[in-house]
């Protein structure tokens, strides 16, 4: 059973028109993630990886509103239990963005490109998850 689904048939143009949101609200939330890990980290020399994790999830608190209601135009379904789907699959894709952050660092890439670096494989992965767990669809 799909956490909120909705019955119509989409054409290959809406799925475009859904990852152009998906990417426009993407952006915003990436800037307000790499604004808070360059204060927390550039400025007030916080360790990377909590600042990585501080900047990830207050992004994607503010984002799950715009996805669910914007995005994936996803809001009549049950937002606590979407909520609850939308947070696994956003700690699920924090775990790859750390993973690929620490293998940046590893690599030698300073923390800022190394956050950096990590954002396509994220960006990839959360809007598969999103999509296929969070704000599915019938077929």
């Amino acid at each position: 059973m799909s956490i909120g689904a909705v019955t119509h048939h989409r054409t290959m143009a809406d799925r475009f028109r859904e990852v152009v949101r998906f990417l426009g609200v993407g952006l915003g939330a990436t800037a307000l993630d790499m604004l808070l890990f360059w204060g927390l980290v550039g400025i007030l020399e916080c360790n990377e990886t909590a600042g990585y994790l501080i900047g990830f999830y207050t992004s994607v608190i503010c984002r799950f509103f715009f996805d669910q209601r914007y995005t994936f135009r996803n809001d009549r379904a049950n937002t606590a239990i979407q909520l609850r789907a939308y947070a696994a699959a956003c700690t699920l894709t924090a775990l790859i963005g750390i993973a690929a952050f620490h293998a940046a660092l590893w690599a030698g890439f300073p923390p800022l490109a190394a956050k950096i670096a990590s954002i396509p494989l994220v960006t990839a992965s959360g809007y598969m998850l999103f999509r296929r767990v969070v704000f599915t669809r019938p077929r």
